[in-house]
């Protein structure tokens, strides 16, 4: 049985059958992940160790984005795991320091980079001190734009 956070906080309500894992994030979002949507969407050991790191911060839930899953702080994304690289929101005044950062590229889906985010390399995240820099710059951003 896999469940979604709905209205209050506790309250669940069913959105479909099949494997799924617990992934403990607080504050709202999903409660339970289908497995069958962990597979080619993200390093699954990326995401654990995201997971791991927002797991104290309130209003944090995970969505299917970009090809990936993005983690949201009240509803703003802050990162995201694409492939094996993280998926920065640095935001626009702090998108050309970020880029200045080791194994840090523009984020470019379509051809055109997305101004205020970037994509880290798997070499850029080895170290929980690299991911906890990054996560946090992410979720600074997304703290700072009004809740949706």
């Amino acid at each position: 049985m896999l469940f979604a956070q709905s209205g209050e906080i506790g309250q669940r309500k069913q959105i479909g059958h099949g494997p799924s894992v617990e992934h403990g994030l607080n504050g709202g979002g999903f409660r339970h992940i289908p497995t069958a949507l962990l597979e080619n969407i993200g390093d699954e050991k990326l995401s654990t160790r995201v997971r791991s790191l927002l797991s104290g911060e309130r209003g944090v839930m995970e969505k299917k984005m970009f090809g990936g899953i993005c983690f949201m702080v009240h509803g703003n994304m802050c990162v995201g795991i694409a492939g094996d690289d993280l998926m920065v929101r640095c935001g626009p005044a702090e998108y050309e320091q970020a880029l200045k950062a080791k194994h840090a590229r523009p984020m470019d889906f379509t051809g055109r980079p997305m101004k205020g985010f970037v994509f880290v390399s798997p070499d850029g995240t080895k170290t929980a001190a690299q991911l906890k820099k990054w996560t946090a710059l992410g979720v600074a951003f997304a703290k700072s734009l009004p809740r949706k």
